[in-house]
C-alpha cells in the first residue's frame, strides 16, 4: 500500500512564552496538528498559512513515519 504524507508549518503558542514555529508530517493535517497537540497540550495549535504546496507533500511513499520538528523560533 502507498502512503503519501504531507507536510504542514505549524505554530505553538504556549501560555506565557514565545511561540514555537514547527513542521508536522502525517497523512493528513488533521493528523499532523493532532501529533503537534499531543506532544504540547494545554497549547494552541494553529496551522500557518499559506500552505505552499511545494513543501505540502513530502514526497516520501510507502512510509508510514510521522514526525515533529523544529522549523524556527518565531520573532516576537
Amino acid at each position: 500500500m502507498v502512503v503519501e504524507m504531507i507536510e504542514i508549518c505549524v505554530e505553538v503558542i504556549g501560555i506565557g512564552g514565545a511561540p514555537l514555529r514547527l513542521s508536522a508530517r502525517a497523512g493528513s493535517i488533521s493528523r499532523a496538528v493532532d501529533l503537534v497537540a499531543a506532544r504540547y497540550p494545554r497549547h494552541d495549535i494553529r496551522v500557518v498559512f499559506p500552505i505552499l504546496p511545494d513543501a505540502f507533500f513530502s514526497g516520501e511513499y510507502g512510509s508510514r513515519a510521522e514526525r515533529i520538528a523544529l522549523e524556527s523560533p518565531v520573532a516576537a
